[in-house]
């Protein structure tokens, strides 16, 4: 054809449960500008010990190349976010008095519209175990106010990860990554956003040591996660036997209740 992508993806575990559809055309309207949408619903339980999760919603977006390897992508998301079967103990309370919460049916529903920008600069020498070279992606998001929606905030994240070779034998790679992000309002101020909304950190693809969202500020156990975050990981990996690699890291970061 010319170029169009469709991805089809379901999975189905123990733990959650996730469909997704996406199509993308590479050339909209005849102009380089690529064009794409994303349906999608995931139902998972490992957000929490006392609720469970789901997620349906769309994403239409465009993106294009910018110049020298920078590429922007403007997206509009729709998602409908439902916790349900929360646990009616003390522990739970802090959920139940979300504004949202229907104690007919013990459950928490909200819309969230956004639009957004992500820009994104990508040098790496390989996507599947680079040896040389950088990413970076700055990403801003709007949701609420003229968009619609149950949430009302402004997200904005930046990240970048960037890579050494070594040494030629065993390939052995050095890596310097960090990000940081912040919510707030429109205006600025902190952010009231759903809880779920919020940054998390802990588990295997950031601040490792920790487990899954176990970093940071909690209720009885039970993390609430933050309005801002920083993080950055030092890592020197080198291989054992294509494709298996052996590494060693050092990670930190924080989690703050407000903004920056």
């Amino acid at each position: 054809g010319d170029g169009q992508k469709f991805r089809l993806r379901l999975k189905l575990g123990s733990r959650s449960n996730e469909a997704r559809l996406a199509l993308e055309e590479p050339w909209f309207l005849n102009r380089r500008v690529a064009a794409g949408f994303e349906i999608f619903r995931e139902k998972s339980d490992y957000q929490s010990s006392y609720y469970d999760e789901l997620r349906a919603g769309f994403e239409i977006y465009f993106r294009k190349r910018l110049f020298e390897l920078v590429e922007g992508r403007l997206f509009y998301s729709f998602e409908d976010v439902l916790i349900e079967d929360i646990e009616s103990t003390s522990r739970t309370l802090w959920i139940r008095n979300d504004p949202a919460y229907q104690s007919s049916s013990n459950e928490i529903q909200r819309t969230i519209s956004k639009v957004g920008l992500t820009l994104s600069r990508d040098t790496r020498d390989a996507l599947l175990f680079p040896t040389e070279g950088s990413v970076v992606t700055i990403r801003k998001e709007f949701a609420g106010g003229i968009f619609g929606g149950d949430a009302d905030y402004g997200r904005i994240e930046a990240q970048g990860v960037r890579f050494f070779k070594t040494f030629d034998a065993m390939e052995q790679v050095l890596s310097l990554s960090g990000r940081v992000g912040t919510l707030g309002k429109f205006d600025g101020e902190d952010a009231n956003v759903p809880f779920f909304e919020k940054f998390f950190l802990g588990g295997p693809y950031n601040l490792r040591g920790w487990d899954y969202r176990d970093a940071g500020r909690n209720i009885d156990g039970e993390p609430i996660g933050g309005n801002s975050y920083s993080y950055a990981s030092l890592e020197y990996t080198f291989k054992v036997a294509d494709p298996l690699r052996f590494a060693l890291f050092y990670d930190g970061g924080f989690l703050r209740k407000g903004d920056f």
